[in-house]
C-alpha cells in the first residue's frame, strides 16, 4: 500500500492507510467494463489508491505547448482528443463571446500549478482566489465514481469548506473515452460554459449520470437539462452540433495526459496527489491535515 510520504507513524500513518483503503474501492481505472451499460466502465477491481507528492518544476503553458501524445478516441460521439498537436482545436468561440475560452466568470485568475503544469485557465473554479488549500478534481462525467462524489461528498465539502474561504476548488473535466457518451457530456458541458452555466449543468449531468450513458441519442437529454439550469436551448443546440473538440476539453485532455492521470477521480490536494472518491469522513481528514500544514 502506497502512502503520503509526509504522513507519520502511529495513528497518523493508519489515517494514511485507511483513505488509501477507501479510495481502492471508489475510482474508476483505464482498462475496467461496466457491464451495466455494456460499454467500457467501472467496476471494484482497482489499482491502489496512491498518495503522494508531486514534485515541483518549471511551469509550463498546458494549453498549447504540450510535446507528450495523450490521444483518446471517442468511442461514441467520434471527437478525437489528442494532445501534442500546436493547435487547441478548430472549434471557433461563439461570435457574443470571443474570449469564451479564457473570460468565463467560472474560471479563476488564481494560478495553479501541479508538477510545473500550469493549469491557470484549465477546467472550471469555485471559492476564494486566497484560499490556503487548492484541490484539483480530475474527473470523466461518465465515471460512476466521479458520479457518486459529485452528488454525495462535493456539495458538502463546498459548503463547509469552498464557500467559507478555506479552500480554492477545480474541476477539470477530461474525457478518459472509455465510458459510454462520455466525450458528448464533456461536450454539453462547455455549451453550458459558453452561456456561463457550468456548475449547473455539471449537476444535472452527475444527477442524471445513468439516464445520458445508456442513451443511444444523448443530445435530447441534454437539451432537457439545458432547459432546466435556464439556458438558451437554441444556442446551446448550435454549439452542441458544432463537430470540433471544445478548446476547454482539449486543454483538459492535455492536462490530465502531461500529469499521467490514469484513474478517476483524481484528486491533487496542495501538491498531493489521491486517487479515488474518497467518502465524505476522509476527505474532511485529506483537507483537515492539508489546512493544518498550510498555516
Amino acid at each position: 500500500m502506497l502512502k503520503s510520504p509526509h504522513a507519520s507513524h502511529g495513528r497518523a500513518g493508519g489515517a494514511a492507510l485507511v483513505i488509501a483503503l477507501v479510495a481502492l474501492a471508489s475510482a474508476c481505472t483505464s482498462t475496467e467494463r461496466d457491464s451495466s451499460t455494456g460499454g467500457v466502465a467501472a467496476t471494484d477491481s482497482v489499482p491502489a489508491a496512491t498518495a503522494k507528492t508531486l514534485p515541483a518544476a518549471a511551469p509550463v503553458v498546458a494549453a498549447e505547448s504540450s510535446s507528450r501524445a495523450a490521444a483518446d478516441s471517442s468511442p461514441s460521439g467520434g471527437r478525437q482528443y489528442a494532445a501534442g498537436s500546436s493547435k487547441v482545436a478548430t472549434r471557433p468561440a461563439p461570435a457574443s463571446t470571443p474570449d469564451a475560452v479564457t473570460t468565463s466568470s467560472e474560471r479563476s485568475p488564481r494560478r495553479v500549478v501541479v508538477q510545473g503544469l500550469d493549469l491557470t485557465g484549465v477546467g472550471y473554479d469555485k471559492g476564494s482566489a486566497t484560499a490556503p488549500v487548492v484541490v484539483v478534481n480530475f474527473s470523466d462525467f461518465g465515471c460512476p465514481f466521479c458520479g457518486s462524489f459529485a452528488r454525495q461528498t462535493e456539495p458538502e465539502i463546498e459548503k463547509e469548506y469552498v464557500q467559507t474561504g478555506r479552500i480554492f476548488f477545480k474541476y477539470v473535466p477530461f474525457v478518459m473515452g472509455m465510458f459510454p457518451n462520455g466525450d458528448e457530456a464533456a461536450h454539453a458541458s462547455e455549451c453550458a460554459a459558453e452561456q456561463g452555466r457550468f456548475w449547473p449543468m455539471h449537476d444535472a449531468l452527475y444527477a442524471s449520470q445513468t439516464e445520458w450513458k445508456k442513451a443511444r441519442d444523448p443530445l435530447p437529454a441534454y437539451e432537457r437539462y439545458a432547459k432546466g439550469i435556464g439556458l438558451d436551448v437554441s444556442r446551446f443546440a448550435k454549439c452542441y452540433a458544432i463537430p470540433d473538440v471544445n478548446p476547454g476539453t482539449m486543454r483538459a485532455n492535455i492536462a490530465a495526459g502531461r500529469l499521467g492521470i490514469r484513474v478517476t477521480p483524481t484528486f491533487i490536494v496542495n501538491g498531493k496527489e489521491v486517487e479515488g472518491a474518497l467518502p465524505l469522513p476522509q476527505f474532511r481528514q485529506l483537507l483537515g491535515a492539508a489546512l493544518k500544514e498550510a498555516r
